[in-house]
């Protein structure tokens, strides 16, 4: 082999090995794609839906990963270090727990009042005189221990005077969506849920529970202190409170701050 040919071959070799190395990054840059995990509570799951879309109008490369749960086991798993970068909690009093803690990159900032409901999947009117009813044999909340919407469910039951029957009645879900799923699958035949949830699939009757009757349901976000991306999240978090965001909460029943 000449030396002339020796070194075209090195070059050629040099060029593929290049080529290669830069596919390689191209491909591990690929996969670096920047991924935005929130933690939301299960009273969000039709307005999250909307929030990611208009999210991602303005930042299509970013993927949006949203769990959602109970406030308590969520704020839980943020106190353990789970990778969230957002959390969206039915109770406010998680995310300002969490700021106290060091979790909280600022503080928590309030979005939203959800509202409790008595619901059941029939044509006539729902009431707490109807869950009285030798039919009614379950009713379904969120687990009051870790789930807001369970916890005031609970509260306002407490102040009917035949509270001790409607408690026997009760089952309960591990978030207020599973405690709405229990009544769209039969499994129970009313339910105290949230008015969010109660979308023209869910069916049946449902009315408002007076607020006197439980704690307010005030809702807050925070971004989490380990977040990967403040910025992405921030930006997120700037969606909610813009007046499309705040549009879709209304959209959906809650209250405005």
């Amino acid at each position: 082999m000449t030396s002339m040919t020796r070194r075209w071959v090195g070059c050629t070799f040099l060029a593929w090995f290049l080529g290669g190395a830069f596919a390689l990054l191209s491909a591990d840059d690929s996969l670096a794609a920047t991924v935005l995990r929130v933690a939301a509570a299960s009273d969000l799951r039709p307005v999250g839906a909307a929030w990611v879309s208009q999210f991602n109008r303005l930042n299509p490369d970013v993927r949006v990963e949203v769990i959602y749960g109970s406030s308590g086991k969520l704020a839980r798993q943020i106190a353990q270090g789970a990778p969230f970068d957002l959390f969206f909690s039915a109770d406010e009093r998680y995310p300002a727990q969490l700021a106290v803690d060091g979790h909280a990159m600022g503080s928590p900032r309030r979005y939203a009042k959800g509202r409790l409901v008595l619901w059941w999947p029939r044509d006539d009117r729902i009431s707490w005189q109807a869950l009285r009813m030798a039919d009614v044999r379950h009713i379904a909340i969120a687990h009051p221990d870790h789930a807001p919407y369970g916890h005031r469910a609970l509260q306002a039951i407490q102040m009917q005077p035949d509270a001790e029957e409607l408690i026997n009645k009760l089952v309960r879900g591990e978030n207020v969506a599973q405690a709405t799923q229990y009544v769209i699958s039969g499994a129970a035949d009313a339910g105290l849920v949230a008015r969010s949830l109660m979308t023209d699939t869910s069916g049946g009757q449902f009315v408002l529970i007076d607020e006197a009757m439980h704690e307010p349901l005030w809702q807050s976000a925070m971004v989490v202190a380990q977040a990967s991306d403040p910025a992405a999240a921030q930006q997120f978090l700037s969606i909610a409170f813009s007046a499309e965001g705040q549009a879709t909460l209304t959209k959906y029943g809650f209250d405005l701050p």
